[in-house]
């Protein structure tokens, strides 16, 4: 079966997450944050979710790890985005001069 996301180019800023192939409304795209021993860690995955006011993503607790969720369809070769104001706490912030 062929990877739900790739990391490539954004047009956000630097890397993002990229859809390898079309992804449902609702699908769990994959796992962006875990607990660990020492507490909260950003997956590899995770780490290159952009933000953007636009999302088409969001991020939805699961036990002790948090899944990147899509809340749209989101096309092949779309970038993938969360809005770092609906994520817990312990993640920045975006800055004034994010979109």
């Amino acid at each position: 079966m062929l990877c739900k996301y790739h990391i490539g180019k954004s047009a956000i800023h630097g890397k993002g997450v990229i859809a390898s192939r079309n992804i449902h409304k609702g699908e769990v795209v994959g796992e962006a944050i875990a607990w660990e021993l020492m507490g909260w860690h950003v997956t590899d995955m995770g780490g290159f979710v952009n933000h953007s006011l636009k999302s088409n993503s969001r991020l939805v607790q699961d036990g002790l790890a948090y899944n990147l969720v899509a809340t749209q369809a989101i096309g092949k070769g779309e970038e993938i985005a969360a809005n770092y104001n609906e994520t817990p706490q312990f993640v920045e912030r975006p800055h004034a001069d994010w979109q």
